[in-house]
């Protein structure tokens, strides 16, 4: 889990209409934001939902409601808060700031806390598989080339450098299989146009240690900067935010060979300070046009000097809807998909109500994951493609002669304008 400005508002703050608003999402995804009642914190999720904070001076835990729950540590002064991230099991969260340069630790329980080590401008930290914590971080001071380094995090705390990369520090991750990634960044500031690289190491390469620029694989070339980064393991894609000051460029991609040929997740309107993918529980990936109830992608933005704000990314279905004086009778029935590919196209199709279920079931096609309650082998088909509009939005009318309510349930395929499909949307009964 990477750091990430959290809010924890009441219900009063719900109202307020925020800066998140101006984020765009690409097609087939929506976005929802709230403001951080705690300006210029990080923060980290633990297992079961709860929050932990950390605002350069004390560590507070939370519910995913809002209730403080308890403090954890507090500081003996104010310092700049660098990050807070959880051990696998949410049992302790690890935390650093980079005035006095501590690395600490604290028991989510509210049991204790401690001073690890000190180590200059530590920047971004994962937990490894094998517990120990890693860092991106200046052991040097500022001006020096970053180091990566591995924390023990039992007695007696020491940390080690598993490898040096030319830059100023940046964000890292792992995936599941314990390779490494890491985000370079310019020496000057603001970054300058396509100064940044994704490295990987393999999760061997990582034990040995020696890790430089020359013995990693080039995972991505060409962005414009690198402010945060985690892996999505369901999707088998690496996501990195994007921002830089003196482009007024602040985006979430996925990252593939260069920034050329990695998708846009959302272009936002301010400084992207972390990201981190959460998994739901659902089949349905973190890809347009899926089911909501999937993976999602939460990150944090901030103006530096008005709000934070804390948004959440989620997959947006198409919705079909049947309306009209057919829907009880004699008369036009309209069926009606919103929320699909914009000037894309449409595929409907239906069954019997008597071989339709509620509860879908998940089809792995090559371009996306199907789901459908409705029972392909008796699925009937309209056998031609409508169009959507710049909105996405498509309809098909026919005429019930008074005997069709109760018989079938509809659902329909989105896809491009040339029917290459990418999701489905919701199903409708009339």
């Amino acid at each position: 889990m990477n750091r990430f400005s959290v809010l924890l508002a009441s219900a009063s703050l719900c109202l307020f209409v925020t800066s998140a608003h101006a984020d765009t999402p690409a097609p087939g995804f929506s976005l929802a934001a709230q403001p951080s009642p705690v300006f210029g914190s990080t923060a980290c999720l633990l297992t079961g939902g709860d929050v932990v904070t950390f605002d350069g001076s004390s560590v507070e835990r939370w519910t995913s409601t809002g209730n403080h729950v308890s403090t954890l540590a507090v500081l003996p002064g104010v310092t700049w808060a660098s990050f807070v991230t959880p051990t696998a099991d949410g049992s302790t969260v690890f935390f650093a700031e980079s005035s006095n340069h501590g690395i600490y630790q604290a028991r989510t329980d509210g049991s204790g806390w401690s001073q690890l080590t000190t180590l200059l401008l530590a920047y971004d930290a994962e937990v490894g598989a094998d517990g120990s914590l890693y860092l991106s971080a200046m052991p040097l001071g500022f001006g020096y080339d970053t180091d990566l380094v591995r924390l023990e995090t039992v007695a007696p705390f020491s940390w080690t450098s598993i490898g040096v990369i030319p830059g100023a520090s940046g964000p890292l991750t792992f995936d599941g299989a314990g390779n490494l990634y890491y985000a370079t960044q310019d020496t000057t500031f603001p970054a300058g146009a396509g100064t940044t690289d994704v490295l990987r190491w393999s999760a061997a390469q990582v034990a040995l240690g020696g890790l430089t620029d020359v013995n990693a694989t080039l995972f991505g070339a060409d962005f414009d900067g690198g402010a945060a980064m985690d892996f999505d393991e369901k999707g088998g894609d690496l996501l990195l935010a994007e921002a830089n000051y003196g482009l007024n460029e602040y985006r979430i991609v996925r990252v593939s060979q260069d920034k050329a040929h990695s998708p846009v997740l959302v272009e936002a309107g301010q400084w992207i300070s972390s990201l981190q993918v959460i998994e739901q529980g659902s089949a349905a990936t973190l890809d347009a046009f899926q089911p909501s109830t999937g993976t999602k992608l939460v990150y944090a933005t901030t103006d530096f000097g008005t709000f934070d704000d804390f948004v959440t990314l989620t997959p947006k279905r198409p919705v079909l809807a049947a309306s009209g004086a057919g829907t009880t009778g004699q008369g036009p029935v309209t069926l009606t998909v919103t929320g699909g590919v914009p000037n894309g196209t449409l595929f409907l199709f239906f069954c019997p109500q008597s071989a339709y279920s509620p509860t879908e079931s998940v089809y792995n096609l090559p371009a996306f994951k199907f789901f459908t309650g409705l029972k392909p082998s008796n699925v009937r088909r309209i056998p031609f493609l409508l169009p959507t509009d710049a909105s996405g939005t498509g309809s098909f009318t026919f005429w019930n002669p008074g005997d069709l309510q109760g018989q079938y349930a509809f659902q329909a395929l989105v896809g491009g304008v040339t029917g290459s499909f990418v999701g489905s949307s919701t199903s409708t009964l009339f």
